[in-house]
This record gives C-alpha cells, structure tokens and sequence, in this order.
C-alpha cells in the first residue's frame, strides 16, 4: 500500500470519527456559519433559575485566566457595550461561569464587574461545575503545575428566555470571539423578540 492511500485512509477515518463526535457533541443542530454552531436545546441548570433577562452571553472560564478570559472578556464587553447603544434597553445579561472551585467564591462576581459593571460573576462548586459543564459541552483540565489553572474550551453561549425556562441558541467557537458577528446576532434576537 502506498503512503499516499495511507495517509488518505486516515484522514477519511478521522473526518468520519470527527463528524460523528460533533453530532454527539452538539447534538440536534445546524451550522450555517463558520464558528457558530446552532443548537437550540432546553437548559436545565439552577444558576439561570432567578434571572429575568430575555437574552443571555454565557462564558466559561476562571478567575485570574490571563491567556484566554480576559482577551475574550474584553471583547464580550465591547459586544455589550455596543449592544446596548444600539437597542437602548437591558434584555442582555453577560454571565461568567467560573471552573475552579478552590478559589473564593466572592472573587468570581469580582473578576466579572471588573470588565462591566453589569456583568454577573457566578461561582459553582464541584459537583455543579462538572453538571454544567455536561450540560454545556464544556471541557477543561487542570494545570499539572498549578492548582488555580486550567486548561479550557472557550466558547460563548447565546441563550434566549422562554417563558420560565433558557433554550441554548448559539454556541460560537471561534477564538477570539468574533465582535461583529456575535453582535448580529444579538440584534436579530432582540428584533424578534421585539
């Protein structure tokens, strides 16, 4: 057998093992973008059970995450920021789950208004945190030389109320996150719930 049909052989199986692991992974979806992936799936999760904003951003990360959460953070900031100048209401709440749970719990809400004000900061205990990140399809590891380190996945999350519940809408896996069509998005949400 040449090494070309090797090499293409194995490619096929890991496209084949790669397709079949998204629509494990995603479940029931459409992609019609690329790094958007569109989910539409009930949340079931206690941590959403009080809030009252029609549109929720989601994103998973921990405090003190230099490399990753605070570029990304800043960016959903500005979505934010430009989001509410543009539809001049409060229907978005921007929320950040954070995955150590060996840091005060206090410091998450911390972390979070630290990039806005309005930004709500939630901390989860172990057995919450592996729930939700079930649930989510979040996946991170911790560092093997630091104990406040992970590594993780860096999604957002677009999450839309219904009635009493939250359908996860969007899941957008490009990183950084992309300002421009996050923010299209969001405004299409508002329209129709307007």
């Amino acid at each position: 057998m040449s090494k070309l049909k090797l090499i293409s052989g194995i490619f096929l199986i890991l496209l084949s093992i790669s397709l079949i692991f998204s629509i494990v992974f995603f479940g029931h979806f459409t992609g019609n973008r690329a790094g958007r992936v569109e989910v539409n799936n009930q949340i079931k999760t206690d941590f959403l059970k009080y809030e009252k904003s029609e549109i929720v951003l989601l994103f998973f990360g921990y405090v003190g995450c230099q490399s990753i959460c605070t570029p990304a953070l800043n960016i959903i900031q500005n979505i934010y920021k430009d989001y509410n100048l543009k539809t001049e209401d409060n229907s978005l709440q921007v929320i950040f789950i954070n995955l150590l749970s060996e840091l005060e719990p206090s410091s998450v809400d911390i972390f979070a208004k630290s990039f806005d004000k309005d930004f709500k900061g939630k901390y989860l205990n172990k057995q919450e945190i592996y729930k939700i990140s079930r649930e989510f399809k979040v996946y991170f590891s911790p560092s093997l030389t630091n104990k406040y380190e992970l590594s993780h996945t860096a999604y957002v999350y677009l999450l839309l109320k219904d009635k009493h519940s939250y359908n996860m809408k969007y899941i957008y896996t490009s990183y950084p996150p992309q300002k421009e069509e996050i923010l299209k998005d969001l405004l299409e949400v508002n329209k129709i719930l307007n």
